[in-house]
């Protein structure tokens, strides 16, 4: 996977690239540590170029979603494509986070 991040106030936009997998587990674990050092209220997450994303991505995605939510805050999914958008459509994570076409 491959991956930009950027703050803006109390906003964390990520986006992310290629294949969303278990190898991520330790990026996905410093973008938990970096809302957590911040005031992070809504994080943005951009699927438009990840082209695949397995069990321990969705759960990745739990888990940053779970950080972000005990400061009150939420996660939107921003134009997942293919793969990725059956996925979380399978999954129903649109009952868990914001899907944005």
């Amino acid at each position: 996977m491959e991956h930009q991040a950027r703050f803006e106030g109390d906003q964390f936009t990520l986006t992310l690239s290629g294949r969303i997998t278990y190898q991520d587990h330790v990026t996905f674990r410093s973008f938990i540590e970096t809302i957590d050092s911040g005031d992070v209220k809504k994080v943005s997450i951009e699927l438009a170029k990840a082209d695949f994303i397995d069990s321990a991505g969705l759960g990745m995605l739990l888990l940053l979603r779970d950080a972000v939510s005990q400061r009150q805050g939420r996660v939107s999914l921003v134009r997942p494509q293919g793969q990725v958008q059956r996925l979380i459509d399978t999954s129903r994570f649109s009952a868990l986070f914001d899907v944005l076409p």
